[in-house]
């Protein structure tokens, strides 16, 4: 996180996501509900591809809980909270794409890639043409 490459934003993210994690399977409150959801809205905005590995930790951290009902029950009473602070980085996801882009699912990272021609990352993958646009 200690780079050029401003990795802190998404380090103090994860610390959020992290720290919320086992406060909300112990005691299921609001507070901690609320910051991870901050957390993971922080991390979509500023790591957006690197976000799905960490929405996939989130829900495999909570499948030992789907055994058990009342457990489960709490869990499902803050998890509204969750996505209702989820909505607003979301939306502005969506709307920084469709005013840089011109389409609301085009992340800039990929008009970019796909006007530029990146670099194969696999030696196995052919070299990608630029397109103009």
């Amino acid at each position: 996180m200690n780079s050029y490459w401003g990795g802190a934003f998404a380090a103090a993210a994860g610390c959020l996501v992290f720290g919320a994690l086992p406060r909300l399977r112990n005691a299921s409150r609001t507070r901690d509900a609320v910051l991870l959801g901050v957390g993971l809205g922080m991390h979509l905005l500023t790591r957006p591809y690197e976000s799905i590995f960490l929405f996939l930790g989130v829900a495999l951290f909570f499948v030992p809980v789907l055994r058990r009902r009342d457990e489960l029950r709490k869990l499902a009473s803050v998890a509204p909270d969750v996505v209702l602070v989820l909505i607003a980085p979301v939306a502005i996801m969506l709307f920084q794409n469709k005013a840089v882009t011109g389409s609301w699912t085009t992340l800039p990272e990929m008009l970019s890639q796909y006007q530029y021609g990146v670099p194969a990352a696999l030696t196995l993958q052919s070299n990608p043409v630029p397109t103009a646009r």
